[in-house]
């Protein structure tokens, strides 16, 4: 009997052991995080063509720093429009027990820190010249109206002057602030409006922070002076 005795109690120890060190594994193997999640998805190809969240890690939002998330976060339920501040619990899961194709990690909502209407979203959209310089733009063939697409997803600008294409990149965006870079055109001559080309394509160079008015965007200089003024299209 007391040798039954003797065995079971080692059986309840070594079981209370593994608990334990199962419980450490468990408690090492996963963490909490901060995410933003970004306002708009982008397209991404993961194990196929899909539609990913934009994420950033850490107390603060850098411009530009938004990286692609191929998973899902359980528990949360995301709606365009908004920046959110996120509390994860972050997983990981053991590589055995993983499909080839699946994450290494499993995320799990903890708390939704903050959410918040993402104002910058406002610009993302095609807009048309309406003004320079408070000056309204009269123009005979509306083809030939300049127009600019700024994607905050690709962070590039494009659109047209009179006749020739125009390029570039979004350098920096805040609930102010708009930074392009170097703008990039074809070199066409414009049969006509060609000093209207000229003087949009220098003008937009000159962009340093903006506005959304009664939904027009409005792009300004460093000093705060209205230089362009654009509708959206219809």
């Amino acid at each position: 009997m007391k040798i039954l005795n003797v065995f079971f109690a080692l059986v309840t120890v070594g079981i209370l052991a593994s608990c334990s060190s199962t419980q450490k594994v468990t408690q090492k193997d996963m963490k909490t995080e901060t995410f933003w999640i970004n306002s708009a998805k982008v397209d991404c190809v993961g194990v196929g063509p899909m539609s990913c969240m934009q994420v950033q890690k850490g107390d603060y939002i850098l411009f530009g720093n938004w990286q692609n998330f191929y998973d899902q976060i359980e528990g949360f339920d995301y709606e365009p429009g908004y920046i959110y501040k996120l509390k994860v619990e972050v997983e990981d899961l053991d590589p055995r027990m993983v499909p080839a194709d699946a994450s290494s990690k499993r995320y799990k909502l903890v708390e939704v820190l903050r959410k918040e209407a993402d104002q910058k979203a406002q610009v993302n959209d095609i807009w048309v010249l309406a003004q320079i310089e408070g000056k309204d733009i009269t123009i005979s063939d509306e083809k030939e109206r300049p127009r600019l697409e700024i994607n905050l997803a690709q962070r590039k600008i494009m659109g047209k002057g009179v006749c020739n294409r125009m390029f570039g990149e979004l350098k920096n965006l805040t609930a102010e602030k708009i930074e392009f870079g170097a703008i990039g055109t074809t070199r066409m001559m414009c049969i006509n409006n060609m000093e209207l080309e000229d003087q949009y394509t220098k003008t937009i160079g000159n962009t340093a922070q903006y506005a959304i008015e009664e939904g027009q965007l409005i792009l300004k200089d460093d000093t705060g002076k209205e230089i362009l003024r654009f509708k959206k299209v219809d």
